[in-house]
């Protein structure tokens, strides 16, 4: 039997006997955040003969497998076993509480994650918390070719290149929040199947690599340096659009009003932001998940009574309307006719003249004239009467007016937001 072949069957063999004695189980992981679970005396340095160098690393594995204790040695197969399913190491944020410790308690490499090739989640984050400057993981290469991978949390880490993990295909999940140093995000326009991308908190320029990811439902794109947003009409599942914190103008506003599915969103701290008129149009949006920029925020009752009256424009087509229509168009002019002139003024004169025009035309027996600029049927219908399924509610419940009030990023908040994304994609 050849030596390998030993090998794995050795490590399966661990695992087996680990779990038939509650040493670890496949279901449950100990997690290394709030400073839980994790003691000094389980730290250790790794042997050479073990693929996990790092000595907090190898705790984070080992508490994947639930056998802190049991002190396994980390070989290839082991860590590339299904048992290694979800590598937690989220340190509390206070390096006050690691007060005399004499050992590494934070992260500085990653090596040996390469041989993860059945992990599902991995979560590392706040290794520079205490050490600003120090940029201690500098190297995501282990990383770059797990592309069963579904979800990467990697924030307050001082990261500053991404590059590496162009090979990861498969993630839901991106979180590379807090790094401060991040300016380029080209790599995840490898991603396609990203339904949640955290960005905050960095220095990016450019977001154009998210223009393709069409299964994209959450983007948080907050405190960077961008200053122009990219055609964003493809991303037809955006749900949440968090963007405050940048130098964003009012043309950005009619980027935004293109991912008509948006029901949270903010924009707040975007001083070049006066006109939020084109946002009357995103008929799923949310008063209470609305933030707008304090040149804005005197519109926000106009906004979404514009937003009421669109949602009855919405029941019909202009330029095919029909006799059946009539009502419904009847009921929406009337409540634009009810809306003070400030409210009208997040309308197109054009489009209530030409409904005005063909109700009279239908009414009295003739053809309704075709308006190409207001026939939207195949715009709006991807979202008209669209009801959300429970993951979708995941990802836009919550009051984003707390979240995000704060002008400063909010680390308690933020990690209530991304622990109501935990199962999500859970197999």
């Amino acid at each position: 039997m050849k030596a390998g072949r030993i090998k794995r069957i050795a490590a399966v063999a661990l695992a087996a006997i680990l779990t038939a004695t509650g040493s670890f189980s496949m279901g449950d992981t100990v997690r290394a955040d709030s400073c839980g679970g994790l003691e000094e005396e389980d730290i250790y340095d790794p042997g050479e003969d073990e693929v996990i160098k790092d000595p907090a690393l190898h705790w984070a594995v080992r508490s994947s497998l639930n056998a802190i204790k049991d002190r396994p040695k980390l070989t290839a197969e082991l860590v590339g076993s299904k048992q290694v399913k979800n590598i937690s190491y989220a340190l509390c944020a206070h390096a006050e509480d690691f007060a005399g410790w004499k050992k590494q308690y934070w992260i500085k490499s990653l090596e040996g994650l390469q041989y993860a090739k059945s992990a599902k989640m991995i979560e590392i984050c706040y290794s520079n918390e205490g050490r600003k400057g120090e940029n201690e993981i500098k190297d995501l290469s282990p990383l770059s070719n797990l592309s069963q991978l579904q979800k990467l949390i990697l924030k307050q880490n001082n990261i500053d290149n991404i590059s590496p993990l162009t090979g990861m295909a498969g993630l839901q999940e991106l979180d590379v929040s807090g790094n401060y140093g991040i300016s380029d995000v080209s790599v995840v326009a490898n991603m396609p199947k990203l339904k949640i991308l955290v960005l905050g908190n960095n220095v990016i320029t450019d977001i154009s690599a998210v223009t393709e990811l069409q299964e994209l439902q959450y983007l948080d794109i907050q405190e960077n340096n961008i200053e122009s947003l990219p055609d964003m009409s493809k991303l037809k599942n955006m749900r949440t659009f968090i963007a405050s914190g940048n130098h964003l103008t009012n043309e950005d506003v009619k980027k935004i009003a293109a991912m008509r599915g948006l029901n949270e969103l903010s924009l707040q701290n975007n001083p070049s932001i006066t006109d939020i008129k084109p946002l009357a149009r995103l008929l799923y949006l949310e008063k209470e998940k609305t933030l707008l920029p304090s040149g804005a925020e005197g519109e926000k009752e106009n906004l979404f009574a514009a937003i009421e009256v669109n949602k009855l424009f919405n029941k019909f087509n202009i330029s095919k309307m029909q006799p059946s229509d009539s009502e419904n168009v009847g009921a929406a002019l009337d409540a634009y006719d009810a809306l003070s002139d400030a409210q009208k003024a997040f309308f197109d004169p054009g489009r209530i003249a030409a409904a005005r025009d063909n109700k009279k035309r239908v009414d009295e027996g003739f053809e309704a004239q075709y308006y190409e600029e207001y026939d939207e049927d195949e715009e709006d219908s991807d979202y008209e009467d669209e009801e959300y399924d429970d993951d979708d509610e995941a990802i836009i419940d919550g009051d984003l007016t707390e979240r995000y009030s704060e002008d400063d990023f909010n680390e308690d908040k933020y990690n209530d937001l991304m622990d109501d994304y935990e199962d999500m994609y859970e197999e």
